[in-house]
């Protein structure tokens, strides 16, 4: 991620930033950070990923894709891959965008350029929110998926490795094979 940190930004110009610009950009901490473009690797496991949650939220909850922006508890401002969101969408909008401050599930797909932030203070600030009950990280190089959910004495983890393992999503009450992430990422 790189970050423009010559100077401080609040948060306002932060949104205007994002307004006016054809690309997406992450916030935290008064840097405004440029996303990375994905591989095609990347872009498959992700639309998987969005489809594999689409068709098991149920009424009760609806599955987003990497378009929508998503606000943390800490402050700070990011485009995951994939989420799900139970209940009421809480937004707050600015200039025809929209930010979801109620995520329950994210999934991030891990690239080499992101993944010490991703799994480091990216998962810090996701876990900042009390909405969230679980994140997905998957990666790109092998079949590997890292389960992270909030438990009642704090957070658990587990990695599933294999195409043919289930991931079992609490929050929708669901088994996601872990197989419709990887379908046909590897061609690419």
């Amino acid at each position: 991620m790189r970050a423009l940190r010559h100077h401080q930004f609040d948060v306002e110009a932060y949104l205007e930033f994002e307004v006016r610009s054809e690309a997406r950009f992450e916030y935290w901490d008064g840097a405004i950070l440029a996303m990375s473009g994905g591989s095609p690797r990347h872009n498959t496991i992700a639309g998987k990923a969005y489809s594999a949650l689409d068709r098991r939220v149920g009424q009760a909850c609806r599955a987003f894709t990497s378009d929508q922006r998503v606000g943390t508890t800490d402050g700070a401002y990011t485009y995951p891959d994939a989420m799900v969101v139970c209940g009421e969408l809480q937004l707050t909008r600015h200039q025809g965008t929209a930010t979801v401050h109620n995520f329950t599930l994210i999934l991030e797909v891990l690239s080499p350029s992101t993944r010490q932030y991703d799994l480091g203070e990216k998962l810090l600030h996701y876990k900042s929110s009390p909405s969230l009950k679980e994140v997905l990280f998957v990666e790109t190089e092998t079949v590997d998926v890292l389960h992270v959910w909030r438990t009642s004495r704090g957070w658990s983890s587990r990695r599933y490795l294999g195409l043919d393992a289930l991931v079992p999503l609490r929050t929708l009450g669901v088994k996601l094979p872990v197989s419709e992430l990887y379908e046909r990422a590897f061609e690419v």
